[in-house]
């Protein structure tokens, strides 16, 4: 007997009829928990878990390493998204929901796009705000299309970052040993 192969979006419609989500669409998401994943295997460990205060940490340890110009396309993507969008920018950025401490220097070198030695650290903090959203269910599955920009520029970003920086042992998690 020949088996059926899973069907992702047929079990997701089973669940929430008029899923407007795209196979290729759904790529990209599960794309983005597994780039995730290889990046917080890398970068820390067991006794360093990932959180906000060692991302900013994991920034300030690279920016010396990076050319931070080349990552100012992904400042410019979500400057056009929180910034320069007048209608719905500011309703957008209060849905990542960062920290009041975060939330000013995030605002600000989106805003500026400077200074570069924030931009990482900018970056990070937006995509681990992303992270935390879709995998603690604050997004809801029949809307994930409507991320798919979102998710594909942070998976650009966090690859880039990674091939940037995975052979500098200052910056991997073999910081930690």
């Amino acid at each position: 007997m020949r088996k059926k192969n899973f069907n992702e979006l047929s079990w997701l419609r089973k669940h929430r009829y008029n899923i407007k989500m795209s196979k290729r669409k759904l790529n990209t998401i599960m794309s983005f928990s597994l780039i995730w994943n290889v990046f917080e295997h890398y970068y820390f460990d067991r006794s360093n878990e990932l959180n906000p205060d060692r991302l900013i940490e994991l920034a300030k340890l690279s920016y010396e390493f990076i050319n931070s110009e080349q990552y100012l396309q992904f400042i410019h993507h979500f400057r056009n998204r929180y910034i320069e969008d007048k209608e719905n920018g500011e309703k957008r950025f209060d849905k990542l929901q960062l920290r009041e401490i975060d939330k000013t220097l995030v605002i600000n070198t989106l805003t500026d796009c400077s200074p570069p030695e924030n931009y990482l650290t900018a970056l990070f903090l937006i995509s681990h705000r992303f992270r935390n959203n879709l995998f603690h269910g604050n997004k809801a599955p029949i809307t994930l299309h409507i991320y798919e920009k979102q998710f594909k520029t942070i998976n650009k970003f966090l690859t880039k970052f990674i091939d940037d920086t995975i052979n500098n042992s200052d910056i991997i998690r073999d910081r930690f040993h």
